[in-house]
């Protein structure tokens, strides 16, 4: 799915994609490098919905056991949640 990594001021666009063990985030302005982030289920603190400029509910945090934080902007975030948390389940 078409997915926005985003810090808050930067973005960068690419494809986030559910994968059986983990998200897999690719770059679009890469396709063709080894560029990308790849974040295993089992290494996911919390999965949160994230208030983009403070008008909506378009982002997803990602928040990883070592302390990281992803933000994802996409359409349907409430339902990518869902998803990554029976993920989540299913693998533990």
């Amino acid at each position: 799915m078409k997915a926005t990594l985003w810090d808050g001021s930067k973005q960068l666009h690419g494809s986030l994609e559910l994968l059986e063990n983990g998200l897999f985030f690719s770059l679009n302005n890469f396709s063709r490098s080894n560029l990308n982030l790849d974040i295993p289920y089992e290494h996911i603190e919390n999965v949160r919905l994230y208030r983009v400029y403070k008008i909506s509910l378009e982002g997803l945090e990602i928040v990883t056991k070592d302390g990281k934080q992803n933000v994802f902007v996409m359409e349907d975030a409430s339902n990518i949640k869902r998803l990554i948390r029976n993920r989540i389940n299913k693998n533990h």
